[in-house]
């Protein structure tokens, strides 16, 4: 069993819920054999993600999601890392947030599609998670 933990409020203007982001997560997990790890969630204005974008990706812009992955620790559980969502620049670009969190999720799994060298494993990951973006 994995544990999610919301570090903020779900945004009313994503509808969606708890549940369904738990049920997302855990089905996207469970493709890959992925059991014991925490995921957490945390959700902040345009501004904040920008900083954040800036701070580690050196793009000075906003984004919809940014993934913070962690080291294995030992232990029971072990977290997978961090999603950072702004509700705003997932509104602004009219996208799903079950989508950006699934896009979130495979860059935590270590899938990148920004590298040309793995590209095709993002894709290949994307298709098990049934990801469009």
């Amino acid at each position: 069993m994995n544990r999610i933990n919301f570090l903020s409020k779900i945004p009313a203007s994503l509808h969606t819920d708890r549940k369904r982001l738990l049920a997302l997560l855990e089905e996207g997990l469970a493709k890959f054999e992925i059991i014991n790890k925490i995921i957490e969630i945390k959700f902040v204005s345009e501004d904040e993600i920008q900083v954040l974008n800036k701070t580690y990706r050196n793009l000075d812009k906003p984004t919809d999601i940014l993934s913070f992955p962690q080291s294995p620790a030992p232990g029971k559980y072990q977290i997978l890392g961090t999603l950072v969502i702004s509700d705003h620049s997932v509104i602004r670009k009219n996208e799903s947030i079950e989508e950006v969190v699934k896009h979130g999720l495979l860059h935590l799994m270590g899938f990148d599609h920004d590298d040309p060298k793995k590209e095709r494993d993002w894709e290949e990951a994307a298709l098990i998670i049934n990801c469009q973006l």
